[in-house]
């Protein structure tokens, strides 16, 4: 009997946990609902999350959430008259024994509602009066939608975020003309820590192709691949700091008019560092084995650097952006959002001092590269004597600023690069119209010769310095004090 009374307490705590844990489940909702609707308006995004409809049970829980057009913004826009565009999700919430089990406290699987259970607002209004749509979407996705979102709430605070799409296959013809779209399926999977901040994203898509034929001619899109690497810390309440990489591969563009256009790869990369209140950060954009009309036009590199900006100023100049964005995206009256941009004036200006005073942004490399012939330039960019400024003096005569900034780039040019770049350009205007050898022949001499012509104007005039050994034009170009420095010699674009 003892014993009985000893597992009576047991037995009750467990059967309670469901119902503990239903309740906490739907706090847990509301609380992301809320934190990805002000992260949409604080960032600016005209588009509001709510929760219409919340069906708490012992074991799952259903909800429906709406995503809905701000009014400001389709006002804005014109969208939709007085009916407001939305888009109605359903969610499946899990909150069992299982779940708790495996060290969960939910999971939640979210898709879009059926077309005919979404409101007047949502597609169910557009593809109303287009079935020929409505059939298209339901033979593409079906009752289950376009995309399914999971996410896993651990007891800890933890979640986990996976996203799949569906693939799109469409193959219309009509009227002698054809229509071909093959969307392979996008898996994502965030995670965020159990105090929010960090998170860690992963994205994988196979790309797409996409083609027309209109009769003879065709036109095509494909997309190989794409991928996101991302992790980040968050430092302060709106600067974060962290690395990622992006890489889009086998880019593909052909014309009606036969011209074709592809890339073998795009590759963004970025990293910021944080030391002694300074935030630093390094970019980079590579792109690869540019082909046009099946000629190499070679490559380019660039290298990126922003460094020493200060961590509170750069947090509060973030905030100020993102609070003036969202202003602009929530109110369709000019002079409100010029008055908000007049009251942040004071601020936005003694951070931008603030961050003068020791920031440099850097072009480390920026290269076009063809065989063994490229283009080379780097550029570093500061500010000097910014102790001497005041927010009053900027605010009332911003341009004192230009005295202060401090330029120094450098570039380089092989000369066969030019000769290269013609070949492409004759065999571009001989795609678009017939051309003999003799006129290619005279077109290219004709570019050369403009462009030497140019040279030798600046090369006369010390603006440009040549080197008949490595056949390289170079030059420095600097910039103090207001005024534009050409190897030396101040430089007015304009002629003066």
């Amino acid at each position: 009997m003892k014993k009985i009374w000893l597992a009576a307490p047991i037995a009750v705590a467990v059967a309670a946990t469901p119902f503990v844990i239903a309740h906490k489940a739907e706090q847990n909702f509301d609380a992301g609902v809320q934190d990805v609707s002000s992260y949409l308006a604080f960032n600016g995004l005209p588009v509001e999350l709510t929760v219409q409809k919340y069906e708490k049970g012992f074991l799952s829980s259903k909800a429906i959430n709406r995503l809905q057009l701000s009014p400001e913004f389709q006002n804005m826009m014109g969208t939709g008259g007085d009916q407001p565009v939305c888009l109605d999700l359903v969610t499946e919430i899990q909150h069992d024994y299982m779940t708790l089990l495996q060290g969960g406290l939910l999971t939640a699987t979210t898709r879009v509602m059926p077309l005919q259970n979404q409101a007047d607002c949502g597609l169910a209004e557009v593809f109303t009066s287009e079935k020929e749509l409505a059939d298209i979407y339901i033979q593409q996705f079906g009752e289950e939608g376009p995309f399914t979102i999971e996410s896993a709430f651990k007891i800890d605070g933890s979640n986990t975020i996976t996203f799949s799409s569906k693939p799109v296959n469409l193959d219309k013809e009509i009227e002698g003309k054809s229509l071909k779209i093959n969307v392979t399926p996008m898996q994502g999977v965030v995670g965020v820590s159990s105090t929010r901040d960090h998170v860690v994203a992963n994205i994988n898509w196979q790309g797409l192709n996409v083609t027309a034929h209109n009769g003879e001619k065709v036109g095509d899109v494909k997309v190989g691949s794409y991928t996101l690497k991302m992790e980040a810390s968050q430092i302060l309440e709106h600067l974060w700091a962290g690395s990622s990489e992006q890489i889009i591969s086998d880019i593909k563009v052909g014309g009606e008019d036969g011209q074709n256009f592809s890339i073998s790869a795009i590759t963004i990369t970025g990293k910021d560092t944080v030391a002694e209140n300074m935030v630093s950060s390094a970019g980079s954009v590579n792109v690869n084995d540019i082909l046009y009309n099946g000629m190499d036009a070679g490559s380019m590199a660039l290298d990126l650097s922003f460094n020493n900006f200060e961590t509170e100023a750069t947090n509060r100049l973030v905030g100020i952006i993102k609070q003036i964005n969202a202003q602009a995206t929530t109110t369709t009256d000019p002079d409100k959002f010029m008055a908000e941009l007049e009251n942040q004036k004071d601020a936005i200006v003694a951070d931008l001092i603030t961050l003068a005073k020791k920031a440099d942004i850097k072009i480390d490399k920026w290269e076009l590269k063809l065989g063994e012939n490229s283009f080379n330039a780097n550029a570093d960019l500061r500010m000097d004597g910014v102790d001497q400024l005041s927010a009053e003096i900027l605010k009332e005569q911003p341009q004192a600023l230009m005295a202060n900034v401090l330029l120094n780039a450098e570039g380089k040019l092989d000369e066969a690069l030019v000769n290269s770049y013609a070949d492409i350009m004759v065999a571009t205007q001989s795609s678009k119209m017939e051309l003999t050898d003799e006129d290619k022949a005279q077109m290219k001499e004709m570019l050369l010769m403009q462009f030497s012509n140019m040279a030798q104007m600046y090369v006369q005039m010390g603006f440009l310095n040549y080197d008949e050994a490595s056949a390289q034009y170079n030059a420095k170009v600097g910039f103090a004090k207001g005024a534009l420095i050409v190897n030396g010699q101040p430089f007015n674009p304009n002629g003066g």
